[in-house]
């Protein structure tokens, strides 16, 4: 049983080997007329939306009774810039993160546009020397776009505000009181809603990283119930991004805690894919009733699984040996087949129960052993 388990482990991974092989070297042939492209469903966070929602809601409000209050007459500027920084910040998973880099950038790009509104633009009266002006801040800009990191960021905001801020024209400047009224409202505005978006339901790695974890524990969950069957690539992708999005909340160098969520994110996504096979060989029927209770019973436990628990890695435990009773008496090539695919996926499974139970447990913070 045991050759026959490995035998067939091989020939899927020598298949799934083929189809890399393919895809590689249909990359590296350049088709003309190859519209191919991947089909990517993100997933809709709903809490997350719902936050920045809430942020962007306080962040405007806040902007608007600011314009209200005090009559400036640059106020609908503030206000356009409150909503322009709450809508941009709304499409980060982190926001604060985005925030604090183009807060950055808008005040590098003050701090440039005053020295060309006031020193260097007025001695100027044509559009050669005000390109010549232009160059140098906006190359600087334009590499450091291309930097890693936050630089990135915040040279996004200054590539994008340095000119409105400087108001190139053809046939006239602009002066320094416009400057004065302008530029403070656009800095104020972007300041307004990184402020209100640090303060209005904060982002904690620490907490999204707890929701992620209780959102993979809830996937599983769902799928030993029946409730969420996805393909084996809709699963793969769907933990691929939960991989993705701890890597993205990590510091800028990963930690011990980062390397274990990781290596319980991975374990959930090969126990997911274990309880489909499941599925799949409890839809064929072709096991004797002793051996489908069994793996019923293992998912109905996945399915009820409660805070720290090792009663899942029992019950594979269990379902193993009842399987394994029926490996001498089985004659039927298919259902040998199945039976040898959900030996297999047991004692996998079993591992993977036993070794993640704290990783499992949604109802404390993870510290890893």
């Amino acid at each position: 049983m045991e050759s026959r388990i490995l035998q067939a482990a091989m020939v899927k991974l020598l298949v799934e080997l083929d189809r890399v092989l393919a895809h590689i070297v249909a990359a590296e042939t350049d088709t003309p007329k190859d519209h191919f492209r991947f089909d990517r469903h993100p997933e809709k966070d709903v809490t997350l939306a719902f936050n920045n929602g809430l942020r962007a809601a306080a962040a405007l409000c806040f902007g608007g009774l600011l314009w209200e209050v005090t009559a400036w007459p640059e106020g609908s500027t503030l206000a356009m810039f409150v909503a322009v920084t709450s809508t941009r910040f709304s499409s980060f998973e982190n926001p604060v993160m985005a925030a604090s880099g183009f807060l950055r950038g808008a005040v590098w790009a003050a701090v440039v546009s005053f020295f060309l509104v006031f020193w260097i633009l007025p001695d100027q009266a044509n559009i050669e020397t005000l390109l010549e002006s232009l160059f140098l801040p906006m190359l600087v800009g334009g590499l450091a776009l291309r930097a890693p990191g936050a630089v990135a960021a915040t040279a996004a905001a200054y590539n994008n505000f340095l000119p409105f801020m400087v108001g190139p024209a053809n046939h006239h400047r602009l002066d320094e009181i416009n400057w004065l009224n302008t530029t403070p409202a656009v800095v104020l505005g972007i300041g307004l809603g990184v402020l209100v978006f640090q303060l209005v339901l904060p982002f904690n790695p620490a907490n999204e990283r707890w929701r992620l974890r209780r959102k993979m524990v809830s996937d599983l969950q769902r799928l030993a119930t029946g409730s969420l069957i996805p393909s084996s690539a809709q699963w793969i992708a769907r933990s691929g991004e939960r991989l993705a999005q701890i890597i993205r909340h990590m510091e800028t160098t990963p930690d011990r805690l980062t390397e274990a969520y990781l290596t319980g994110a991975i374990g959930s996504m090969m126990t997911g894919l274990l309880i489909l096979r499941l599925h799949n060989v409890l839809f064929h029927n072709l096991l004797p009733a002793p051996q489908k209770n069994a793996l019923k019973n293992l998912l109905q436990t996945i399915g009820n699984m409660q805070g720290y628990t090792l009663a899942p890695a029992q019950a594979a435990q269990q379902a193993l040996a009842i399987l394994l009773q029926a490996t001498s008496q089985m004659t039927n090539l298919s259902a040998q087949i199945d039976l040898g695919r959900a030996i297999g996926a047991l004692e996998v499974m079993q591992a993977e129960f036993e070794t993640n139970a704290i990783f499992m447990d949604t109802t404390r913070r993870f510290k890893p052993v």
